[in-house]
């Protein structure tokens, strides 16, 4: 067996189906190993960027391990970006590559031909990195990798093989035992035990629910427990439609969640790394007022410091398990499960501007299999704050903590092919021109992508910090050195069919569709969190009778 032929089967037996990228001289016989079997496809992506992205939006969306490769120098570097992002979302990405050289002479600049050390530029942005010299290394290496990809918090790996290995034939090894493993220590006494002291407790979950293949039992668990759930923006899709679940958290928070959030005296963190400023104004109360326990299955996560909190290493999954065989119950869970439904009657219609309105009725139309994948800018947090309005409860993908820009038509490839179901990309006009190449992909392959383009002819986002910091803006609006193309014509000339938005256009998605929304180039981001305001005290202030009110429940 050769390696090619070895790294292709033991990538069947993870699962993958599909792998994303461009042909280079170094990776030749891994492709053509891929072109000759029927089990997994390999996909050609128009920018190495954009094979990262999709591979990673593959990922994200089934859990399992999907690949993107790129031949040796440019094709290789032009991936950092998606990995850097693959690591930031925990999404288990396997990057192949390959070089000629034997080894890197690290005295000269160059020692061949767009060699390069890979390893040192990737190690920073991945679980785990190698460089591949021999075929009797190959094999372990390869296992050794993937495990590390889809063990613990998942993340991205990468692999550079000396490209005379994938055709050499390789010894027979046995199979190798996990590379990570540990016996984790049980919260569940704990938390039941201060759940007896708390009148006002909280489940707050993150992406490590998603890990951990835990959405029905936190349902379960919240349900069962009544206690409220509040989640990260990016997580908002866990248990959206469950009368226990209040929205998500932040400095561009649903206005209800972060009333809830300042009323908790126990935080229970769930795969949730409470990535908000420790010292700021708007959150500090929070640390200050509430014990926190949490749950993190990342070691490294776990070695962060969080003021007034307890942290167990483990699977949220066990955690969850563990508490649905026992007895939770909190003192006066009528009244606070009762102060958090009058906050969400009370605000749930505030802060809905035109865009926000728009994907409301967008999300709305779309049929419960339809994947939201998301950009970044402006437009997902819109998007965000749309896809709670609307009350749905469809995946949403998102460029979380790394926020990549022009990472949506990407990720919507991989997306579709992880699901085989149609697709709703939201995207911006900036976003959108960052790799609109990949449109090619789309079209020619008559993918079942339905694009929304919320144009607003500006770098909205960034335009607003400008006026805000400068009084003036640079390169962030159509007068000020910003441009957007006639995205008709762009759509056409890929052959993809194009129109304005209406209602009703996203019914049917069966062929890839190009939707432009135009948006009115004043409207600023909103609502947000002003500097200086405690985390419920969220711009566009509310009627200050209002606030008061509710701020004393």
């Amino acid at each position: 067996m050769t390696g090619a032929e070895f790294l292709v089967d033991h990538l069947v037996k993870l699962g993958d189906t599909d792998v994303f990228g461009i042909p280079g001289g170094v990776v030749l016989d891994f492709l053509y190993e891929l072109d000759r079997r029927e089990d997994i496809s390999a996909h050609l992506s128009f920018h190495e960027q954009c094979a990262g992205f999709a591979a990673s939006g593959y990922a994200q969306l089934s859990g399992k391990l999907c690949v993107a490769y790129a031949t040796k120098g440019p094709g290789i570097t032009n991936l950092l970006t998606p990995v850097a992002d693959a690591y930031s979302d925990g999404s288990p990405v396997l990057i192949v590559t390959a070089h000629s050289e034997k080894s890197i002479d690290k005295t000269v600049r160059f020692t061949g031909e767009q060699e390069l050390d890979t390893v040192d530029i990737f190690k920073s942005v991945t679980k785990y990195a190698v460089r591949i010299d021999s075929a009797a290394a190959f094999p372990f290496e390869i296992k050794k990798a993937c495990s590390i990809a889809i063990e613990g918090r998942k993340g991205p790996v990468l692999i550079d093989v000396l490209s005379s290995v994938f055709s050499e034939n390789i010894p027979d090894i046995k199979s190798h035992e996990s590379v990570m493993s540990y016996e984790p220590v049980s919260s569940t006494d704990y938390i039941i035990e201060r759940l007896k002291t708390s009148r006002r407790p909280i489940f707050l979950i993150g992406d490590g629910i998603h890990q951990s293949a835990a959405e029905n039992k936190i349902r379960e668990l919240a349900d069962k427990s009544n206690i409220p759930v509040l989640s990260s923006r990016c997580s908002e899709d866990v248990m959206p439609t469950s009368d226990m679940y209040f929205g998500y958290i932040g400095s561009h928070g649903i206005r209800c969640a972060n009333f809830i959030l300042s009323k908790a005296d126990l935080i229970i963190a769930l795969g949730n790394r409470l990535a908000f400023p420790i010292n700021s104004a708007s959150f500090k109360p929070i640390y200050e007022n509430a014990e926190i326990i949490r749950i993190e299955y990342d070691e490294s996560e776990a070695k962060r410091h969080i003021p007034n909190s307890r942290c167990f290493i483990e699977n949220v999954a066990d955690t969850i398990n563990e508490l649905l065989r026992r007895d939770i119950c909190y003192t006066e869970s009528d009244m606070w499960i009762s102060i958090c439904k009058r906050l969400k009657n009370e605000l749930f219609e505030s802060d809905i501007n035109i865009p926000t309105h728009i994907l409301s009725e967008a999300f709305k139309s779309i049929k419960d299999n339809v994947t939201i994948v998301n950009d970044v800018g402006n437009n997902e947090f819109w998007s965000s704050r749309a896809y709670i309005h609307a009350g749905i409860s469809n995946r949403a993908l998102y460029s979380k903590c790394f926020g990549a820009l022009g990472c949506s038509l990407g990720k919507s490839i991989g997306a579709y092919y992880a699901s085989k179901a149609p697709v709703l990309c939201v995207t911006g006009d900036q976003g959108l021109q960052l790799n609109s190449q990949e449109l090619q992909f789309i079209g020619m392959h008559r993918l079942p992508i339905a694009i929304l383009l919320l144009n607003n002819s500006s770098s909205g986002m960034i335009r607003d910090r400008e006026r805000n910091r400068y009084g003036r803006v640079v390169h962030t609006t159509q007068g000020s050195g910003y441009g957007t193309p006639d995205f008709e014509k762009l759509a056409e000339a890929y052959g993809i069919e194009y129109t304005e938005y209406t209602a009703g256009v996203f019914t049917k998605i069966d062929s890839p569709i190009l939707v432009e929304a135009m948006i009115d180039e004043d409207i600023a981001l909103a609502p947000n969190i002003p500097k200086g305001n405690k985390c419920q005290n969220l711009a566009p202030e509310l009627d200050k009778k209002l606030f008061d009110e509710l701020d004393k429940l």
